[in-house]
């Protein structure tokens, strides 16, 4: 049975100390950042040019790679680290690495954060130079705009300073202009959404309703799920006013007398039909009544309910001191009728 083999993983315990490569496959990426490990480590120990490779040379945990290095050790150690990278490279590194770097470059935006999406480009961009697909720096604006994801391309054309925008040459301070752009677009999305789930959860705390419940509501229903050429379904596909109850009755029969008088008697509320709520029907959040709300209105029901709000309710007492009563409560304390007995005996001690 195959399994996945792993991917290598540079690390390095402080910058004083030499990076390790793990054992597992090596990617551009991976191997990236051993390689900025390694120059961060010569840098603060100051290691001399030609004693860079040597320092690192013993580093590398996957057997195969430290045996191709120990077979030629004197020529490796002789050699630039720039060059003992390229050499590295061209060995180890997956056959065809530079079509990933290509696709990262001429590939949309996606849903990644604009400027982790900017340095990567620009880093990948570098690896290409001299090749096909090497985007000038004079063309990169218009390059990273063109890839832009749908919804940023939006926000930025719709900019109130969009030709200011574009007629912007210098690439860093469009690019910082246009992370403003994005980041504050995030903070809407977030905002909406926390917005939204805020209030899924106050209208199924209001309900008694599971929250997951409650989002399966605003999706679409299978019915209305049918094959599109577009890759998002029509709007008219989603319920987009979240509904507080799954249960819902197409029929609410109106409340008797009798009802309305069980309901009265029980903590009220005539919209909602629950008992022993803390509102009454015109403050009441609930668009209508549960199938369950409906069918509970049963004395049965309401003695059991009030069983419940009963065991919930503090005791509340009344102490004289002096001219002035005075109440507290105290939900651990029951009272407890003395005999005949006890109430002679608390007589003689008085």
């Amino acid at each position: 049975m195959s399994t996945k083999q792993l991917l290598t993983i540079a690390s390095q315990s402080s910058p004083t100390h030499p990076p390790i490569l793990s054992t597992g496959k090596i990617t551009y990426d991976n191997f990236k950042n051993f390689e900025y490990m390694c120059l961060r480590f010569f840098s603060h120990k100051g290691v001399a040019p030609t004693d860079c490779v040597s320092r690192i040379i013993y580093n590398f945990k996957e057997t195969l790679v430290q045996d191709w290095l120990d077979a030629d050790f004197i020529k490796f150690s002789a050699l630039t680290f720039p060059d003992f990278i390229s050499e590295f490279k061209k060995k180890w590194l997956p056959r065809h690495w530079l079509d990933d770097i290509v696709d990262r470059v001429i590939n949309p935006q996606g849903d990644r954060p604009f400027w982790t999406w900017v340095i990567d480009v620009k880093k990948c961009n570098i690896l290409l130079k001299g090749k096909k697909h090497y985007v000038d720096p004079k063309d990169l604006k218009d390059h990273l705009a063109a890839h832009f994801d749908r919804s940023l391309w939006d926000a930025y054309r719709n900019m109130d300073n969009f030709s200011t925008l574009e007629k912007m040459l210098d690439l860093d301070d469009w690019v910082e202009q246009v992370r403003i752009i994005n980041e504050k677009q995030h903070s809407r999305q977030e905002n909406s959404s926390k917005n939204y789930i805020d209030k899924l959860i106050a209208q199924s705390i209001a309900a008694n309703l599971p929250l997951a419940n409650n989002i399966a509501n605003t999706m679409p229903s299978s019915s209305s799920t049918s094959t599109t050429s577009s890759s998002c379904p029509p709007a008219s596909n989603f319920n987009t006013t979240p509904r507080p109850f799954a249960t819902t009755p197409r029929h609410i029969p109106k409340l008797t007398d009798d009802k309305k008088s069980l309901l009265a008697s029980h903590g009220r509320c005539y919209k909602c039909r629950l008992f022993y709520v803390s509102h009454y029907a015109d403050s009441c959040t609930i668009l209508h009544p549960i199938s369950e709300a409906v069918a509970n209105l049963m004395p049965a029901n309401a003695a059991i309910a009030t069983a419940a709000f009963d065991k919930r309710t503090p005791t509340i007492i009344a102490v004289v001191f002096g001219h002035e009563p005075a109440s507290f409560t105290n939900e651990d304390y029951f009272f407890e009728e003395l005999s005949s007995d006890q109430e002679e005996t608390s007589d003689r001690e008085s």
